[in-house]
């Protein structure tokens, strides 16, 4: 979409010159100069072969380490690789850490828990006396009796006021449970009022084991509240050993009374008796599923009392029977049953404390292997702490330095790929490139038998006449003005230049590349094209003399191959050299002499004008006769149908045949002074429709719509809407213009006008004219890799959808953004008659809103668009254009 002005041919000094004579073109080192920082990155990513098709996966591991964001990606990868698992390291650290340090918290509330049923186990035990005592005193109310009961009561209260804390809980309601003190009051209340209302056995049973229970409630809670770890079974274990104390306790309170009174008075204290006993009983048996040392202790403790074992079991199935010896009670009974079965709940609490102990002791070890976890975990933490910023230091330093030698080699490397262009450029001089790359790679390059070529020989004539009449640097001047119009004619063509040697130039078609019968056309065409510019060449030095060229062709058999290593050489031999150079000596000036086989190829081939040589000259040359056996014919090359190259016919019609035709037409104009005359000058040119500047007739996405030549007027202008978008496609060069962008502006300037010019300005236009940054690539013939703004496919809708408008331009190469597949928004406005701008210049000097804008094309017949001028009308100067000079612009446009 670049406009291209190309310079064929120019007529200065009464000569003419070929192309390439002038301005000579920078070189590799001067353009890589040139280059934006960002234009080298891709430069050398080129030159590296870095920017190959890589799956994601290879990208994330391979990158690029020479360009500034690759540098900046390979550095973050790099950390990365030293800092994941840095961070997963520190990460488990941490995670350990904290088990660790909870673990060990949790052992230590267990060891407060454990501490506190222990006082609790105490305190349940001097209620449980006071209960079987405050039993014994209601089933057998003596002196005696009272002053049991009024024993236990201190050692109660004691109990009480050295628990260590007064714990309590959502799941008890009872106010008298709430402080210490309430609960003291409360149970003293009790004991004052034991004589006032006459209460039975089973209420003074069932008041104190209420309160017990609420304790074990208490007890349950804070062990079920814990995570108790490996010691679990061992608290379970300990857990009901304090409830079958409990229930033995409730036992043997019964038991006082059964032998205070001599039976059980009611049916439901020999049940209660019957229960209490069954589940301390099922409850203990428990306790030894959970541990197996509980039962042992336990075992072990009563061994020390076995004396007392069969009378109890004795008295035991006495009061489970409901039958007892004396008919009467006895308080010396009830006391001896109290103390030996207190002896029983003296050794399930000894038992009680010993399993505290063991818990204890395990919860210990627990906490100090907790700790000295935390411990060592703190001191990895703070190693790797302080080890860290060193590592990440180290890799930051390691990796600038690849990083530095890295652009080093790329420097070398680019310095390297340009001298081996250079060699590989001189070396395809010298040789086909087919055949240097098999040099290059070592390999044998065998002479090789060509059955059809077509060759072209030159040379000047009267060569050595002007050469005598010219110093050796004017001969060397004359042959490179020469040969440089020849070298850039022929790369126009399927052919391969041999060599020059003095004045003869020597050109081959069908060789190294076969053509098929293509051969002779090729070098057909290139002769007569070649005659087309000598015609017009002036020598150098001799202004006024012009080349004149004498010319060979002949096709036939060749060999070709390489000769020499010093200064090798790609040859060719043959009869058909030979008589290819015999056609071109004995041709005449500007003249193409052709032998009868060249002939029989072209007139197969067709399209060529050509006629037998008349004369007999050829016919008395013996090498001739011996090559064609006796009959020679050869012909003249007029021309080639179709054929019209720069200085054919119909451009002759238009251009001065030399510079006396010029001076007599303008002399009679009065136009020009025959003294200027050296000064005239006539260039050609030519440029694409959409190529720079241009605007898009919508023809040109979509058939049948308006072209270039019948747009009308009134469409190529109207109020300038610029839609500055220039910070978000700085951000994204992928950037597309979307439907806020458009209501963003009309919010701010109101609703866009009825024929309005709407022109994205995403600040693209100060990139121009460097090619390489406003396609953000060095691809410039691959389209996927263009990157630049454009506007959205449902703005471009919207706009023609919702609002009236003549124009829809941009600031960069194309409507769409660069990486378009289906180029959406020049269908949209395409297929609703609205043109396009594209590369619109200069947009930062016009305000967005307030202004006329006018395209002038080239209204090119039948065009699908063309090159433009932009303008736009601003502040006074519009205000002051009445209706009357806007048409008046109409008409002259």
């Amino acid at each position: 979409m670049m406009t291209e002005l190309k310079t064929k041919t120019w007529l200065k000094r009464g000569r003419v010159e070929p192309e390439g004579t002038g301005k000579r073109q920078p070189s590799l080192a001067n353009s890589m100069e040139s280059l934006t920082q960002s234009q080298l990155n891709l430069a050398i990513m080129d030159m590296l072969n870095l920017g190959q098709n890589w799956n994601r996966c290879e990208e994330v591991c391979r990158g690029n380490p020479i360009t500034d964001a690759g540098k900046r990606q390979q550095m973050v990868k790099m950390l990365a690789v030293v800092l994941i698992p840095v961070i997963v390291l520190t990460g488990m650290t941490a995670n350990t850490f904290i088990v660790s340090l909870e673990s060990y918290i949790v052992s230590s509330k267990i060891s407060r828990i454990l501490y506190f049923s222990i006082e609790l186990g105490i305190l349940l035990g001097n209620i449980q006396r006071e209960r079987d005592m405050s039993a014994l005193y209601v089933s057998n109310i003596e002196l005696e009796t009272k002053d049991l009961l009024l024993q236990r009561y201190p050692d109660t209260d004691i109990a009480i006021q050295n628990l260590s804390s007064w714990p309590t809980s959502a799941s008890i309601v009872r106010d008298e449970f709430q402080t210490r003190e309430k609960f003291l009051s409360y149970l003293n209340r009790h004991r004052y009022q034991l004589d006032s209302y006459n209460r039975t056995i089973k209420e003074e049973l069932q008041f104190y084991s209420d309160n017990i229970e609420v304790f074990i409630q208490w007890l349950y809670e804070a062990i079920v509240e814990t995570q108790s770890g490996s010691v679990w079974k061992s608290l379970v274990a300990y857990q009901e050993i304090i409830v079958a104390s409990e229930f033995f306790g409730r036992e043997r309170g019964l038991g006082v009374s059964f032998y205070a009174v001599g039976r059980f008075n009611t049916r439901d204290e020999y049940l209660l008796f019957v229960e209490s006993q069954d589940i301390a009983n099922i409850t203990f048996q428990s306790s030894r599923l959970y541990s197996e040392l509980a039962y042992d202790m336990y075992e072990a403790q009563l061994m020390r009392n076995a004396n007392i074992i069969e009378p109890m079991q004795k008295m035991r199935n006495e009061i489970r029977s409901n039958k007892s010896s004396s008919s009467r009670g006895s308080v010396e009974r009830a006391k001896w049953w109290f103390n030996n079965m207190t002896v029983y709940m003296n050794a399930l609490r000894a038992t009680q404390r010993q399993l505290a102990t063991k818990i204890d002791q395990l919860l210990s070890e627990s906490s100090n292997e907790d700790l000295r976890n935390v411990i060592t975990i703190c001191i990895v933490f703070g190693v790797i702490l302080i080890i860290c910023p060193l590592i990440v230091f180290a890799v930051y330093s390691l990796t600038s330095e690849i990083q530095t030698y890295s652009i080093s080699i790329a420097n070398r490397t680019k310095a390297l790929n340009k001298e081996k262009k250079r060699t590989d450029t001189l070396l395809y001089q010298m040789l086909p490139k087919s055949v240097a790359e098999r040099l290059k790679q070592n390999e044998v390059v065998d002479a090789e038998q060509f059955s059809e070529a077509t060759i072209f020989f030159s040379d000047i004539v009267g060569f050595t006449q002007i050469s005598s009449q010219s110093s050796p640097l004017q001969v060397v001047d004359m042959l490179n003005s020469l040969y440089l119009c020849f070298d850039q004619r022929i790369e126009m063509y399927d052919v391969y230049k041999v060599e020059t040697i003095g004045d003869a130039y020597m050109v081959v078609s069908g060789v190294p590349r076969q053509n098929g019968k293509r051969h002779a056309a090729e070098i057909a065409t290139m002769g007569l094209d070649l005659m087309e510019h000598i015609n017009r060449l002036e020598i150098p030095h001799l202004p006024g003399t012009k080349f004149r060229l004498r010319t060979g062709c002949h096709s036939g058999p060749v060999v070709a191959g390489v000769v020499g290593s010093k200064m090798p050489r790609y040859c060719l031999f043959g009869e058909t050299v030979s008589v290819a150079s015999k056609m071109e000596s004995l041709g005449k000036a500007n003249r193409i002499h052709i032998s009868e086989t060249t002939y029989d190829l072209l007139s197969g081939l067709g399209g060529f004008v050509m006629e037998e040589r008349k004369d007999n000259f050829m016919k008395n040359d013996r090498d001739l006769l011996n090559v064609f056996r006796g009959s020679v014919r050869t012909y003249w090359l007029l021309r080639r149908e179709g054929f019209q190259s720069e200085f054919s016919e119909s451009s002759r019609s238009s251009t001065p045949d030399s510079m006396s035709e010029v001076n007599e037409r303008n002399a009679s104009k009065g136009k020009i002074n025959h003294e200027d005359e050296n000064k005239f000058e006539v260039n050609y040119f030519g440029t694409a429709e959409h190529g720079g500047t241009h605007l898009d007739a919508p023809a040109h996405f979509f058939r049948g719509r308006a072209r270039a030549s019948n747009i009308p007027m009134e469409k190529l202008g109207g109020p300038g809407v610029i839609i500055n978008v220039e910070e978000k496609a700085r951000e994204n060069p992928d950037y597309q213009v979307a439907i806020e962008d458009i209501q963003q502006w009309e919010e701010k300037y109101g609703r866009i006008p009825d024929g309005a010019v709407v022109i994205m300005n995403s600040g693209w236009h100060k990139k121009y004219p460097n090619k390489k940054e406003v396609f953000n690539t060095l691809a410039f013939d691959d389209p996927g890799t263009f990157h630049y703004p454009g506007w959205h496919e449902k703005a471009t809708e919207w706009l023609a959808a919702n609002r009236n408008v003549n124009i829809v331009g941009v600031d960069t190469p194309s409507t769409d953004f660069g990486q378009t597949k289906s180029f959406p928004s020049h269908v949209t406005l395409a297929k609703n008659n609205i043109c396009g701008l594209e590369f619109v210049a200069n947009l930062d000097e016009i305000p967005e809103q307030g202004t006329m804008i006018f395209a002038a094309v080239i209204k090119l017949k039948d065009g699908s668009g063309g090159p433009a001028r932009v303008f736009a009308v601003i502040g006074d100067i519009l205000t002051s254009i009445n209706r009357n000079i806007y048409s008046k612009l109409k008409e002259d446009l």
